[in-house]
């Protein structure tokens, strides 16, 4: 198996619960991960990300013991540095950065938006999932 699908996976079963908590409070940030040949970012850092960077990669997913369908927005490891480069960096370590993205945040409306339009469709086939095991 690919190694940032094996990586993403571990990020996501080990972290979601803090990173889900911490990105409901998250105004003005991305907070990105890595994943060996990705950095990933979810919902509001996503959002902010995808602002920042037309070619971001955008999943919708719905993870166990998440209460919502999530987004997850990601950029090869080689496309980091210009998806960020107009953004301070506020931490920085092998697994994590974090960039102030003040100037890129939209409001609450137009999180929710951008958030609902990405995962309409997951929500759609968790629906017909549900009715067709009825």
């Amino acid at each position: 198996m690919n190694p940032s699908v094996i990586e993403l996976f571990n990020l996501i079963k080990g972290h979601m619960p803090d990173i889900l908590f911490m990105e409901a409070g998250n105004l003005s940030n991305i907070y990105l991960y890595r994943t060996d040949d990705y950095w990933v970012a979810f919902e509001r850092s996503a959002f902010n990300l995808c602002r920042a960077y037309s070619g971001s990669i955008i999943t919708p997913m719905k993870v166990a013991n998440a209460p919502f369908p999530i987004v997850m927005a990601s950029v090869v490891s080689k496309d980091v540095l210009p998806a960020t480069r107009n953004l301070s960096c506020l931490r920085r370590t092998e697994k994590l950065r974090v960039y102030d993205a003040k100037k890129l945040s939209g409001s609450d409306a137009s999180f929710s938006k951008w958030h609902n339009q990405k995962v309409k469709n997951i929500v759609g086939l968790l629906t017909r999932e549900k009715h067709a095991g009825t």
